[in-house]
């Protein structure tokens, strides 16, 4: 009943979204249980054909429509493992802690932040907790999987001089293995049993040699055996995991906003971002509008610009973070969306001149920059805060009317170059200026949106 709501909901394409869900039903239908419980949309795209940005809507709707629920999954930065998870925003946190690795590490909101999804129970109760396969830089051996309640099992392996890790992911049990000593002739017989949420030994001593790993699973719960080596691996490249959406990757979704909007970090809780793209815009000119057509007038062709400005930049990926006065703030998770947005905005300004008089024709003033920022609750609603969003807004205060001006972090981008050229827009006009805050004269980057 929830999914054929989906399906019927109001303003829907009804052929699209039949389509979309028709997929996902199909893909579920060939999933196993670790992928059922926490539903990555790049595993659905890889099936479907249908891209990301399509599907990643309509899970969102099933959310709202009780058909799925929605996991915000932290990993640890050295082995990939699920170390919290939430099932709201506003549960998010800056901190967390690996029991495998014994580490603390900051949250970073694209790094290490997994947005899944999963049936909910009512449809399909899926009792196997958090958690996801170990990076190869541990060089990890799975022993046993799967191991039910009661049951018991057994696995060899051969193991040299060394230290180990045997830990579960399931049950987060862990334990230390030491071997050392002359080689074993004999196969040498390990017993370990799964308790709840715990083994029973923790510290086990062995020669190098074969070794026959037993785990009697005395929990409730799902428990498996896995070996690797002890040590905390270097932190893991993102690009060298398999694809995932990120916390920032959901946030870029308007109809998140449009659904979950009420879900904001906690007021002192601050989520801390790699890197994010950020704009300012403005209407140059606007205080002699304002004075000259009145206050009325005025307002009505400042929401004309709204509505072209915020069409353009959710089309190509971006979200209004806020609107003050006649400027906007917008973020990206990648800087070829809001060059492009920018760009797309000029011929849709200049037909909306077209047939204004000279008065009351937009001329807008664009500052860009990336770099780190912090995501935080602002009265309510999602906002950034840090040097790069204060650089962004003095980018824009730096530009002429119908001018872009932007950071060499924009320029260095070769995506950006590539689409730069792609549109014709050589002649960028460079400069140094004093930024406040920093010490040295910084290059900026200026080019007409006229």
């Amino acid at each position: 009943q929830s999914a054929r709501r989906l399906k019927e909901r109001p303003n829907a394409d009804t052929g699209a979204v039949d389509a979309i869900m028709n997929s996902i039903e199909t893909w579920l239908g060939r999933a196993d249980y670790p992928a059922l419980s926490r539903i990555n949309p790049y595993a659905v795209q890889q099936l479907s054909g249908i891209p990301v940005d399509r599907l990643v809507p309509e899970f969102l709707q099933g959310v709202h429509a009780g058909v799925f629920d929605l996991h915000w999954d932290v990993h640890c930065p050295h082995c990939n493992m699920i170390t919290q998870e939430f099932g709201s925003l506003a549960d998010g946190i800056g901190h967390s802690h690996c029991e495998m690795c014994a580490v603390d590490f900051d949250v970073d909101f694209i790094q290490r932040v997994e947005l899944s999804f999963s049936s909910i129970k009512d449809i399909l109760d899926i009792r196997i907790p958090p958690m996801c396969e170990v990076p190869a830089a541990l060089s990890p051996q799975y022993l046993i999987k799967g191991l039910m309640p009661a049951e018991q099992r057994s696995a060899e392996v051969e193991l040299t001089e060394g230290s180990y890790r045997y830990f579960c992911p399931l049950t987060r049990s862990i334990g230390t293995m030491i071997v050392s000593g002359t080689i074993s002739a004999d196969v040498q017989a390990v017993t370990i049993r799964q308790m709840h949420r715990t083994f029973d030994r923790q510290n086990i001593q062995a020669r190098p040699g074969r070794v026959r790993f037993t785990v009697q699973n005395n929990s409730g719960d799902i428990s498996g055996l896995v070996l690797a080596e002890n040590k905390v691996a270097p932190a893991l490249c993102v690009t060298d995991l398999a694809p995932r959406l990120t916390g920032l990757d959901l946030t870029h979704y308007p109809v998140f906003h449009q659904l979950f909007g009420h879900q904001v970090p906690s007021e002192r809780e601050q989520l801390r971002i790699e890197a994010v793209t950020i704009l300012f815009t403005d209407i140059a000119g606007s205080t002699r509008m304002y004075e000259d057509l009145g206050d009325a007038a005025a307002y009505n062709i400042v929401r004309d610009h709204f509505d072209i400005l915020i069409q353009e930049i959710e089309k190509h990926g971006g979200v209004v973070i806020k609107t003050i006065g006649d400027s906007i703030m917008a973020s990206f998770t990648g800087n070829t969306g809001a060059m492009d947005a920018i760009l797309a905005t000029r011929e849709r300004f200049a037909q909306y001149n077209q047939n204004q008089p000279e008065a009351r024709q937009v001329r807008i003033r664009v500052g860009m920059h990336r770099g780190p920022a912090i995501l935080v609750n602002l009265n309510g609603r999602l906002d950034y805060f840090g040097s790069s969003v204060n650089r962004a807004a003095r980018l824009e205060a730096l530009s002429r009317s119908q001018e872009l001006t932007f950071s060499s972090d924009i320029l260095e981008d070769r995506r950006v170059r590539n689409l730069l050229a792609l549109r014709g827009q050589r002649a960028i006009r460079k400069r140094k200026v004093m930024l406040k805050g920093i010490d040295e004269a910084q290059p900026v980057y200026s080019l007409s949106i006229a």
